[in-house]
């Protein structure tokens, strides 16, 4: 019985393997020609359509807070699980960070969705704290010459390089705009008049919200990936004992 387990947890790490060295590239790439494609059809960009790729930008950021503060919900609970098991947690700093995560980041999707002001200082801040964090992991795996596995550079995309780019995103000119209020007697710039609406072509892509886009896939990837782990674990362990 021990080698079928063994035998199923290689077949699902080798799965996992395929699915972050070829698959997730390919639908990277994909979406990348998609969205290329698309924008050919669009014409230039005006004072209008960049003011509607903002918005569009600051609801893909959006998605990507809502899909990291489930992940940091999957990943809270499994140090709450080994909290009961061993009585200490596996790391007292992921433990915190994830504990945070599970509060701040369903906050700010909210409030990019809704583009509330404050929203957007509050993320400064935290992308900030995480930026400094990446660089403090990133220099202990070089001065420990900690050996990265190419399967897992989603994880490492998503927590180390990730933030530095939503950092840099918070300070475009489209993205205060979005959150910025219209003047009154006046008509904002990325508000489309009504009658007009239905009948103008959706903004063309911008390179940061394409690659906005393309982190929101990753992270999406590192979610199902995740949980997907956590649950053939259980199911594993749960047939280990019953067999015992």
């Amino acid at each position: 019985m021990a080698e079928e387990g063994g035998s199923t947890a290689w077949d699902f790490l080798t799965l996992i393997t395929g699915w972050n060295l070829y698959a997730l590239p390919a639908v990277l790439l994909a979406a990348v020609l998609f969205i290329t494609l698309k924008n050919r059809r669009v014409g230039t960009a005006d004072a209008a359509a960049i003011g509607l790729d903002g918005r569009r930008l600051v609801r893909v950021v959006a998605l990507i807070q809502l899909v990291l503060g489930l992940h940091g919900a999957i990943l809270l609970a499994q140090e709450l699980l080994t909290m009961r098991v061993m009585g200490v947690t596996e790391s007292f700093a992921t433990f915190v960070i994830e504990a945070l995560s599970v509060i701040v980041y369903p906050l700010l999707a909210i409030g990019f969705w809704r583009r509330w002001r404050w929203t957007r200082y509050f993320a400064i801040g935290w992308y900030v704290f995480l930026s400094v964090i990446a660089v403090l992991v990133a220099h202990w795996y070089w001065r420990y010459h900690v050996a990265v596995e190419p399967r897992s550079w989603p994880n490492h995309v998503a927590g180390k390089v990730m933030p530095f780019f939503l950092l840099f995103v918070m300070f475009l000119p489209r993205v205060r705009r979005a959150f910025a209020r219209p003047e009154s007697g006046k008509a904002a710039v990325d508000e489309p008049e009504a009658g007009q609406a239905k009948h103008e072509p959706r903004p063309r892509w911008s390179i940061v919200s394409v690659i906005a886009l393309l982190f929101s896939i990753v992270v999406v990837s590192n979610l199902a990936v995740d949980a997907s782990d956590w649950i053939e674990r259980s199911v594993a362990e749960w047939n280990q004992t019953e067999e015992s």
